[in-house]
């Protein structure tokens, strides 16, 4: 899922008081990548759904309809990153039936450029000591929205729980 993509995802995390069936269906309805989150995780919502697109043109062309759903009837929130896609690694090229695992960060904004880039590479090595992580994917957020204000993105993909 990580590989061969466009430049450009948005992940939604949604909290849900209404129909996942309706709500996940609307979503898939606009091209997004629609599955419910597992249960026992850690503010993860109820739902996840994900778009690709191959620039933020496309992205913002899509924003209306898409933001109608998430802050629409059955939604109580919404956690939003809209990303350029930054470090990858593939170790399982293909991996079309893993688990994906989706972790928003908010890193502290008036850190210098020069702590996030040594916090990005420090992350970007967590694959190296988990060796479960079969696939990865390391983004700072363009475009944030729900509880906090996201700055990075943290994607994995492992072959099963």
């Amino acid at each position: 899922m990580l590989q061969n993509s466009p430049m450009h995802s948005l992940i939604a995390l949604l909290h849900l008081d209404g129909e996942a069936a309706r709500i996940g269906a609307a979503l898939a309805g606009l091209g997004a990548a629609v599955a419910p989150v597992m249960k026992g995780n850690f503010n993860g919502g109820d739902l996840s759904a994900i778009w690709d697109f191959e620039n933020e043109a496309a992205y913002h062309a899509a924003r209306p309809g898409i933001h109608a759903i998430l802050n629409g009837a059955g939604v109580a929130r919404a956690d939003t990153a809209f990303f350029g896609h930054g470090s990858i690694g593939v170790r399982e090229q293909g991996l079309s039936t893993g688990i994906h695992r989706t972790l928003l960060l908010c890193a502290d904004r008036a850190a210098s450029e020069a702590r996030l880039a040594q916090f990005e590479a420090e992350m970007a090595l967590m694959p190296k000591y988990i060796p479960a992580i079969r696939n990865w994917r390391f983004s700072r957020v363009i475009e944030a929205g729900g509880e906090l204000p996201w700055t990075h993105v943290w994607e994995q993909e492992f072959a099963d729980t």
